[in-house]
């Protein structure tokens, strides 16, 4: 792919504000004034063998920086497709131009979330604005059941498709089934337990909290279910919260009680 940086990422501000050349059709002579007043280039990066891109083969220095991406793909018959992100990054991805999904947060996740949409056939191009903490960083296009697509093919270069995608929304591999248990009445065991804790994995903390402080609140939880409340907190500094909660679990249903 395409990569044009270093761009100033301090206090993650790239995440709030537009990076030079972000929305500008791709240019690879073009550059812009980056981070420190350096030239920001776009060079061309190959994934390596385990399909990611080193941001850091391109970029010496990466802490508090922002980079740009774009690559391009072939897609052998219109279908829905989901756009696959990897890495710890805070960004904003484009499809043909149209911004599909943005997350501020700089997760440093395992499995990160996608966006699934309905795309033309033909050629492609993806843009990526990233606030990276650390490399690699992987991008990716799967079929609507998270399978590689027989005849795609990714290209150097590429014309952005005119026809805008269609009802481009936030997926995840993991998160998706949980939500699925609960619009069907949470059936399995332990399903809000095991959906925090994976969410708490993977950077996504935040919503952790503001799922699960209602029904702490409400006195809903259960032990088990009132300690992927208390690590988010934890997690995300929040002391005093945490130390509170350590104080009140003594008394929530299902505490194992000590041989």
């Amino acid at each position: 792919l395409w990569r044009c940086g270093p761009f100033d990422n301090r206090n993650n501000i790239s995440a709030y504000r537009p990076l030079p050349l972000e929305r500008d059709p791709l240019d690879t002579l073009a550059y812009a004034t980056g981070r420190s007043g350096c030239k920001a280039y776009w060079t061309w990066l190959d994934a390596d063998a385990y399909g990611d891109f080193l941001h850091s083969i391109a970029v010496e220095d990466q802490s508090e920086s922002a980079c740009l991406a774009r690559t391009y793909f072939d897609l052998p018959a219109a279908m829905e497709v989901i756009i696959t992100l990897g890495g710890s990054f805070s960004q904003r991805t484009y499809v043909d131009g149209v911004m599909v999904g943005e997350d501020v947060v700089p997760r440093n996740a395992i499995v990160r979330g996608g966006y699934r949409m309905r795309l033309a056939a033909g050629a492609h191009e993806i843009g990526l604005a990233l606030g990276l903490e650390v490399s690699p960083f992987q991008v990716g296009v799967l079929d609507s059941a998270y399978r590689a697509i027989p005849g795609l093919k990714w290209r150097r270069f590429g014309v952005p498709a005119t026809t805008a995608p269609e009802n481009p929304r936030f997926v995840h591999p993991i998160f998706d089934g949980f939500l699925r248990m609960e619009a069907a009445g949470n059936p399995e065991p332990d399903a809000k337990f095991w959906k925090a804790t994976v969410q708490n994995l993977n950077g996504y903390t935040k919503e952790t909290q503001e799922q699960l402080s209602g029904p702490y609140e409400r006195g809903e939880l259960s032990w088990l279910e009132t300690w992927p409340y208390y690590k988010a907190l934890v997690y995300s500094q929040q002391d005093v919260k945490a130390a509170e909660i350590l104080a009140r679990v003594g008394g929530l249903p299902g505490k194992p009680t000590p041989a």
